[in-house]
């Protein structure tokens, strides 16, 4: 199945890429140091909330909070030596709060 409308030609330098579905993409690299980039593809405008929670379900870093987003594909900077001060865990999951549903992803985090 297509994922992508691709608006262009090949003489054309310019391409629009319109997502047909709205997802969150892998964390790369996963388990990774301090910095990592979060990839999500929007298939129509929206409102969005990116968090981050600890293994007790406790917020420990607001990446985007309740900010609105054209449709396309977005990348997000997480650098989690900013969020986190109590380093008592490696793991963490990634909350992406679309409005009408939320998607997530667990991550490993090597403490420096």
């Amino acid at each position: 199945a297509d994922l992508y409308n691709i608006n262009g030609n090949r003489s054309s330098s310019i391409w629009d890429i319109e997502p047909l579905t709205t997802m969150l993409g892998p964390i790369y690299p996963n388990p990774f140091n301090s910095v990592t980039t979060l990839h999500i593809e929007l298939s129509e405008a929206d409102t969005l909330s990116v968090f981050v929670i600890d293994n007790n379900n406790e917020k420990v870093c607001d990446i985007v909070n309740n900010e609105s987003f054209d449709m396309g594909v977005h990348s997000l900077l997480l650098n989690m030596s900013d969020c986190i001060t109590n380093r008592s865990s490696n793991y963490y999951r990634l909350i992406v709060d679309f409005g009408s549903y939320e998607c997530f992803q667990n991550m490993e985090y090597y403490i420096p």
